[in-house]
């Protein structure tokens, strides 16, 4: 093992992960989980008659809800106790197709769309608040590193390593908001990672014969 996998091995350790090999697995169980993924839809009609209904499938932290007709409808996400996100507009069948891509990309993501100022979150070492470009996240989950993230609702994100101090956060915002998505060049092109909510594993993305994944964790350890 290289010196620097061996600090980053140390790391994991002390933030209760049991080395490198460990983190593989915790990231290949999660990958598989929301892989195999199935929304099996329920249907409520509305009273009064027509054609009008309400499509609801629960998962993760909140729940899937399609309100319409077959051939027309509007799809949200509604996060437990913190609100909801317009997700997309069309027919049932293209509403639902988008919400299994998103779970098997490991979404939805970007929090729910709220106004005004914004309204943190703390669970444990994780600061949460959302807003209507998407999730700005706070994450001390890793001993020794705090990772600022900003997920947009289609799973780009971007990130910066801070100090162990408390940020400021209306600076903090507003360069999240201004750098550009983390992407791999490759080809000529870019390809946008995506986010992964597997600490310290913040994005993944997928490339011709392999899949790379980032680490705020090995970035701070890398020479």
């Amino acid at each position: 093992m290289s010196p620097e996998l061996k600090r980053f091995d140390g790391v994991l350790r002390r933030g209760g992960i049991q080395g490198v090999d460990d983190l593989v697995e915790r990231w290949v169980r999660r990958s598989r989980q929301f892989r195999a993924a199935t929304l099996p839809w329920t249907t409520q009609y509305q009273l009064g008659g027509g054609d009008f209904r309400t499509w609801r499938v629960r998962h993760g932290e909140g729940q899937f809800q399609i309100d319409g007709v077959p051939g027309e409808g509007r799809l949200r996400f509604l996060w437990d106790d913190w609100g909801e996100r317009v997700l997309g507009e069309g027919t049932f069948e293209a509403l639902a197709a988008k919400a299994r891509e998103l779970v098997r990309r490991g979404g939805p993501f970007g929090g729910p769309m709220q106004q005004g100022e914004p309204h943190w979150i703390d669970s444990g070492p994780l600061s949460r608040c959302a807003r209507k470009r998407g999730e700005i996240r706070i994450d001390r989950t890793t001993p020794g590193v705090v990772t600022a993230i900003r997920v947009c609702p289609d799973g780009r994100f971007t990130f910066q390593l801070l100090t162990l101090d408390e940020p400021d956060l209306v600076e903090l915002m507003s360069k999240l908001r201004k750098g550009d998505p983390v992407s791999l060049a490759i080809g000529g092109g870019r390809i946008p990672w995506c986010f992964a909510d597997c600490a310290p594993i913040i994005g993944y993305v997928h490339a011709p014969l392999t899949s790379c994944y980032s680490s705020p964790v090995r970035a701070r350890g890398s020479p």
